[in-house]
């Protein structure tokens, strides 16, 4: 069992059960990260297609790139909403949300 923080700040152990997801959901993030490096690698064996080879460059950064914000946030490394925000939509899309 973990220890985690409540809202009020105190010290609550997490549930077996909480905490076996939790490890599920990483094992996820690391297959999804070499998903990312397969798809941007895979751009490399594409001959003389470069609208295709640059879509996947694109897809396997863009992967990487969300999969990083699942990671911090299941890390609990203290990535805010808005820099999760900020990484999904950059500009596209302002971020209203509350405290940063």
């Amino acid at each position: 069992m973990t220890t985690k923080k409540n809202a009020a700040g105190s010290a609550v152990q997490a549930e077996p059960c909480q905490e076996e997801r939790r490890m599920l959901a990483l094992q996820c993030t690391r297959d999804i990260s070499a998903i990312a490096q397969a798809v941007t690698l895979m751009a490399d064996e594409v001959d003389g297609d470069v609208k295709f080879e640059g879509l996947l460059r694109c897809f396997g950064t863009r992967i990487f790139a969300l999969n990083g914000m699942l990671m911090a946030y299941l890390d609990e490394d203290g990535t805010t909403a808005k820099e999760m925000h900020q990484k999904i939509f950059g500009l596209a899309i302002p971020y209203e949300g509350g405290a940063a």
